[in-house]
């Protein structure tokens, strides 16, 4: 090979380089404006970001205020029903006691009212028993004899 053909393939690989330069730049320009537009939908949402992150952080803490004192409110609920079932099974467990209670008195009430009556009856049969007994005429017309006693 000699030096002419040499240089005439140094300048056909320039020129084909320089074709592939200039389509490469060609291509690269519509890339380049596509990343710049990008780029500033980037940059607006960003701003548009740091514009909301007050908005953000103050419904951030309402949320947390409000989660919070609902918290609270259900812990409230809790207790006072917590409390209000203690209570209530105290009053079943007095009122179950108190009916004992009374049961008891109204057992010994009817046995001594029991025992009082049968006592009273076996004093008046024993009464009447030794007591003589008397005939009285009847006055009326019937003539029968009535007996007191």
């Amino acid at each position: 090979m000699n030096l002419q053909t040499l240089q005439a393939i140094a300048v056909v690989l320039s020129i084909v380089l320089y074709v592939m330069v200039i389509v490469l730049v060609l291509f690269a320009i519509p890339a380049f404006k596509q990343l710049r537009l990008w780029l500033k939908g980037s940059e607006e949402l960003h701003q548009l970001v740091q514009d909301l992150r007050p908005s953000m952080t103050n419904a951030a803490e309402n949320i947390n205020y409000l989660s919070a004192a609902f918290r609270n409110d259900a812990d409230e609920v809790g207790r006072t029903v917590r409390k209000a079932t203690d209570t209530a099974n105290s009053i079943i467990d007095s009122a179950r006691d108190r009916s004992a209670e009374i049961n008891g008195f109204l057992e010994v009430v009817q046995e001594e009212a029991e025992s009082t009556f049968l006592n009273t009856a076996s004093l008046l049969r024993g009464v009447r028993a030794t007591r003589p007994r008397r005939v009285v005429e009847d006055s009326d017309d019937s003539g029968k004899r009535r007996r007191l006693g």
